[in-house]
């Protein structure tokens, strides 16, 4: 158990795991509780508008619009009027009537014997609407519903709806429950689909509701309608007016009247129930492409900036023909917290590791380096390199270091010096004063030399001075001896500071 404890922190001190635990968490958090519905309905909402198509015609809405008050001079219409549309819809060939509102039926009421006759004319083809009470039982109940003597020949069709957040979008229910049992939800009742009360879906809202056959109900009252229009087909009848306050807002098209819903969740159903994936599987795609990018200026290159692509945007487009309802916003937030946090530890990292004055590694990023490196070390006199290794754990055992590798850097310079200024002896101190002397003087500030361990170098006057007053700071190793000299040379050993000014004033050396 130690041992698994001990890799368990190991892993939690990267941050790039921390990174992607966090963002899975953040996910998982919004796709239980819901919590992005409407980002996630702003997406579908986007998607349907790239979808949008004509309607296949086949639900006609007759609609009691403010022409119909106008003309029969009335509020409301009567049951009597109801009676009549009925008779003159069924006499054109209409398949069944369906009245998407509550129709209030009195003893009293002006044709209600009409209305009743009508029905039993026409028994089990005409539907009246089952709604909501503000006072009674909250969910996917519809208390308020048709009387005995209205449902004794017509049916109950549930009118309920789930509005989301901000009316970004509806969903309605397959059936609902009742006073008198389950009863079906009209665009249910229309496609023909039984499913139980705990199930939503969401109409697919890219149908266009322009494209709606629609006719008006004075018109149809009066006869002024083509028969062919409304044969074979599904009729919804349902007010517009302004003043039955039935206005709604549809997904990407404006505010409609709310028999339009139905008959758009209606032709939905009737090319297939649309299936719930959920959140989870597009969850996971991400997850992947996410975890395959951990590594350093990985998260957002082109392979994973595809695959989020693919995953988040090309991958629901696709499932929406296909009548596959996806949430993605999960998805989305757990790649957005990564990217967005993995390419800001990669600008630290990266601003950490380099000096910001040479561009070279700095020292915080070497002391992470576990294998000591098989390439030749060159090592160069730091102003403030007491300060820096006083800050140290081990200063002992790493000033010891410190002095070999200055050892070792006098023997690197005695090679290189040599090769490079063009000596044939001397001392690697002196080495360093000529090759800096002949740099002091390039015009373009750099010199070019060959090294046969290193290839063709080039190094800056900035660096080659460094390099001399690094080396003229240590006692003078013993002179060189010259093995084919150019030039007579003197085996004097520059060890004073004087002779070594001198030699930097005149920018000569001794061979």
């Amino acid at each position: 158990m130690s041992d698994l404890g001990a890799r368990a922190a190991k892993v939690w001190k990267s941050a790039r795991f921390r990174i992607v635990f966090w963002a899975v968490l953040t996910g998982v958090f919004l796709g239980v509780t819901g919590a992005g519905l409407p980002l996630e309905d702003i997406l579908v909402n986007g998607r349907t508008w790239l979808r949008m198509h004509p309607s296949k015609g086949e639900i006609v809405m007759v609609l009691q619009d403010g022409k119909t008050l106008e003309e029969l001079e009335v509020l409301d219409v009567s049951r009597a009027n109801d009676a009549q549309v009925i008779r003159n819809l069924m006499d054109a060939g209409a398949k069944r009537v369906f009245f998407d509102r509550f129709l209030n039926d009195h003893e009293k009421t002006v044709g209600r014997d009409e209305l009743l006759a009508t029905f039993a004319k026409y028994r089990g083809r005409v539907f009246l609407g089952a709604m909501p009470s503000k006072d009674g039982a909250m969910g996917n109940y519809a208390s308020v519903i048709p009387s005995r003597g209205l449902r004794k020949d017509a049916g109950a069709v549930s009118l309920l709806a789930l509005d989301h957040p901000f009316n970004l979008s509806t969903s309605f229910p397959f059936a609902s429950d009742s006073p008198i049992g389950v009863i079906p939800s009209l665009s249910a009742k229309i496609a023909d689909v039984q499913e139980g009360t705990s199930s939503v879906y969401k109409p697919d809202y890219s149908i266009d509701y322009k494209t709606i056959p629609t006719a008006s109900y004075v018109d149809v009252l009066m006869g002024r309608f083509d028969p062919k229009s409304v044969r074979g087909r599904d009729i919804i009848i349902a007010p517009s007016a302004e003043v039955f306050h039935d206005v709604h807002t549809l997904p990407m098209q404006g505010y409609v009247p709310g028999g339009y819903f139905h008959a758009i969740a209606a032709e939905t159903l009737k090319d297939g129930v649309p299936f719930v994936l959920g959140w989870i599987p597009p969850f996971l795609l991400a997850l992947v492409v996410i975890v395959t990018g951990v590594g350093r200026g990985r998260v957002l290159d082109i392979y994973r900036f595809s695959g989020l692509v693919v995953v988040l945007i090309l991958f629901p487009l696709m499932l929406d023909h296909f009548r596959v309802q996806v949430d993605v916003f999960p998805a989305i937030a757990m790649a957005t917290v990564a990217v967005f946090r993995m390419r800001n530890l990669d600008r630290v990292e990266v601003a950490g590791e380099t000096n910001s004055g040479s561009g070279l590694p700095s020292v915080q990023v070497l002391r992470k380096y576990d294998a000591v490196s098989s390439r030749i070390l060159v090592a160069l006199q730091i102003r403030n390199y007491g300060a820096i290794i006083g800050s140290f754990a081990e200063h002992g055992r790493r000033k010891s270091r410190t002095r070999s590798s200055v050892a070792s850097a006098s023997a690197t310079a005695k090679s290189w010096f040599t090769t490079r200024a063009g000596c044939s002896c001397g001392s690697p101190r002196s080495a360093a004063l000529s090759i800096c002397s002949r740099t002091s003087k390039a015009s373009t500030g750099s010199c070019r030399t060959g090294s046969r361990w290193a290839g063709s170098t080039s190094i800056s006057r900035s660096t080659a001075v460094s390099i001399r007053n690094s080396i003229a700071r240590y006692p003078a190793a013993s002179p060189v001896r010259c093995s084919q000299p150019r030039r007579p040379c003197e085996t004097t050993n520059w060890s004073t500071s004087s002779t070594a000014a001198s030699m930097r004033r005149s920018g000569k050396s001794r061979c």
